[in-house]
């Protein structure tokens, strides 16, 4: 065996002897010199112990040396460590076309105005860089299929067909123009639940723009706290802004009960007033004195009845009802008829119903009695007439008959 191999055999042999002292145990160290699988020879255990712990050691202190020694030159020599850099330009324009040119880093590349490649559907024209326009079609969903979805009770409609949008709909309390704007269906000026049988004593509800409380009345039954069309509760018995609207009796709320309403002489052939006279309060000089040309005794019969003006789950009172109302607060017997001679604006009032002295329109269309007289449709009909809740500062009749073209104010009752 030439020379130069026994010397590499002979180091690779004694290497490897050591390599096994440094992680092998005293014994197995033993059994292998034994086994004669480790070339090293001692005349003793102990001996070989003491050698083994002088290899550990000087193995040790030769590591501890070393990483030492680089830690020492990478803080003396900061620049043997690497860096990096960040950099970035800003596109100008993108109307120079591809070029062949490669980017390559300078101190200022601000004037570079071609791009090397686009997708198809990217638009560079005019200098804008846009999505391509894709050809589609769209194909829009019927109003009834559209308005039948399930958008959740945050979502609402407004409008049909090309005019249709999507809103998300407002929480009570948030400010609002309308009631679709609003989750709970009612705006007065803020979102307010609807007027509806869920509403309790001492809610308050919205119905046609306008808000309502809902009061316990000396009867035991619930009513609304105003006239419809009232913009507050009377403060006193002649507040003219709690008046209200005047209603015909057994008309619907087509803007005839706004005193603002023109009049016309032209009697309706329907329970709905045509046009052009839809919205006009009817006058009628001539017995019986009703703004249809044949009566109709089935009109505001309770809440499903025709033309009903209160809201959903509300109705007017009977004639009946009214009695045992003004009974309640001690104004008339069982019977109807009155007990004493005055003060019964005064009782009225300062009800719970907080009734005012609204007056009336006439079947002439004049205006009488406005904080004088409090004159209150039930749907009582009575031959010809329909009976009323009327009193004043002597008066009190809850079953007075009166003609059906005079415009009386109405107070609504939950059914």
């Amino acid at each position: 065996m030439p020379f130069k191999n026994q010397i590499f055999k002979k180091t690779k042999n004694l290497l490897s002897d050591h390599f096994q002292l440094l992680f092998k145990t005293a014994k197995q160290n033993q059994l292998a010199i034994q086994k004669k699988e480790n070339n090293l020879r001692f005349s003793s255990f102990k001996k070989l112990r003491e050698y083994q712990k002088k290899v550990r050691i000087i193995f040790l202190s030769s590591c501890a040396v070393l990483a030492t020694l680089i830690l020492a030159i990478v803080i003396t020599f900061p620049n043997f460590r690497s860096k990096a850099a960040t950099f970035g330009w800003v596109q100008s324009s993108w109307s120079g076309g591809a070029s062949a040119n490669k980017a390559n880093h300078a101190t200022d590349q601000s004037t570079w105005t071609k791009f090397s490649s686009k997708d198809d559907n990217v638009d560079v024209s005019g200098g804008d860089v846009k999505l391509a326009g894709i050809a589609g079609s769209v194909v829009q969903t019927t109003d009834t299929d559209f308005n039948a979805g399930n958008k959740g009770v945050s979502i609402g409609v407004s409008g049909t067909g090309a005019g249709a949008s999507v809103m998300l709909l407002k929480a009570n309390g948030a400010a609002c123009t309308i009631g679709a704007e609003c989750a709970s269906g009612g705006c007065v000026t803020t979102c307010v639940p609807v007027c509806s049988t869920t509403t309790a004593s001492g809610q308050f509800c919205a119905f046609s723009g306008l808000a309502y409380g809902v009061v316990t009345g000396a009867d035991g039954k619930l009513w609304l706290d105003r006239n419809l069309g009232a913009t507050r509760v009377a403060t006193s018995a002649a507040d003219a802004n709690a008046y209200g609207w005047y209603y015909q009796w057994g008309r619907a709320t087509d803007g005839h009960q706004l005193a603002a309403a023109a009049t016309t002489t032209t009697l309706s052939l329907t329970d709905t007033v045509a046009a052009p006279d839809t919205n006009k309060f009817i006058i009628n000089n001539t017995s019986p004195y009703d703004w249809r040309a044949t009566k109709n005794d089935n009109l505001w019969q309770g809440v499903a009845g025709v033309n009903n003006p209160c809201p959903a789950g509300y109705r007017l009172p009977t004639s009946a009802e009214f009695i045992a109302l003004t009974y309640a607060l001690g104004l008339t017997t069982v019977g109807g008829v009155q007990i004493g001679s005055y003060g019964y604006p005064d009782t009225l009032f300062a009800s719970t119903l907080k009734l005012p002295l609204a007056g009336f329109r006439s079947y002439s269309g004049s205006w009488v009695g406005q904080g004088s007289y409090g004159y209150y449709w039930s749907s009582s009909p009575s031959g010809a007439n329909a009976a009323t809740l009327d009193f004043n500062s002597a008066n009190v009749n809850p079953a007075y008959t009166y003609y059906r073209a005079y415009g009386f104010s109405v107070r609504c009752l939950k059914n």
